[in-house]
């Protein structure tokens, strides 16, 4: 199933239903060694981020890659998904409390 990622996109937030994917390894992090390395390391992605994000206005929307929910997407789009990711990731966490 493929999900208009437009219309999602200016609520930045996934679709309001449970998206289940099974574990692997090539998308499942190691845990950190500590929080203070873990709050390193999202130190770290958020200026690998601030500098990936000057290049992407250089980069053709013709190219595309296709994320299995939304379809083809081009690097904008990917890089707009982050922050809707983490924000899926941290409402998951506040209703397991």
């Amino acid at each position: 199933m493929k999900w208009a990622f437009r219309s999602w996109e200016p609520r930045g937030s996934y679709p309001p239903i449970r998206i289940r994917v099974p574990a692997s390894p090539q998308y499942t992090p190691k845990q950190p060694a500590s929080k203070a390395k873990l709050k390193e390391g999202l130190l770290e992605l958020v200026e690998r981020m601030k500098r990936t994000e000057a290049t992407l206005s250089k980069e053709s929307e013709s190219r595309k890659m296709v994320h299995p929910g939304f379809g083809a997407l081009h690097a904008n789009e990917w890089f707009w998904l982050i922050p809707m990711h983490y924000s899926h990731h941290l409402a998951q966490l506040e209703r397991l409390k």
